[in-house]
């Protein structure tokens, strides 16, 4: 079953030079976020694993970073996450990127960075509903931690 996923981050950088960073550098940015993602995914899940023992890892991910579409306030792109294997940790995920000027112009430009849509969560060995409910927290942690790199790595882009 798919899980929604919404979370934000805000960027200190102008709409305008935010749109050039993801039109020039995005799919690398993307990437790059989503090597910080799983490594933090693997870090977790390795201490629980050592404490509960029921994540199975697989760092392999394919992503996917769709053309910014510019819009009346705002602009969007598509980001997809496709786990390799039947043993993940990271989960698959279906989601739109949404770029968003708060503060347009100046020294406080600012920007908010959506990731909203769906993801089909990570398998753990077990079925239990304590695994399910840690394997949803690693996500949401790991998912937060993508958009949080991605944001810095805007910002300093």
């Amino acid at each position: 079953m798919d899980r929604p996923i919404h979370h934000h981050a805000y960027v200190s950088r102008s709409f305008k030079r935010l749109c050039e960073a993801l039109d020039q550098q995005g799919p690398e940015l993307v990437q790059a976020a989503t090597r910080h993602a799983g490594t933090f995914a693997a870090d977790l899940a390795g201490y629980l694993e050592s404490r509960l023992g029921f994540f199975d890892q697989d760092e392999r991910i394919q992503v996917e970073l769709g053309p910014l579409k510019r819009e009346e306030h705002g602009a969007t792109a598509t980001v997809e996450w496709h786990a390799d294997g039947t043993k993940r940790l990271l989960p698959n995920v279906k989601a739109s990127l949404h770029l968003t000027p708060i503060i347009s112009s100046g020294k406080g430009a600012t920007s908010e960075l959506t990731l909203s849509g769906t993801y089909t969560p990570p398998r753990a060995r077990h079925a239990g509903l304590i695994e399910h409910a840690l394997a949803r927290r690693v996500v949401d942690a790991t998912l937060h931690t993508f958009l949080r790199h991605l944001a810095e790595d805007l910002e300093s882009a």
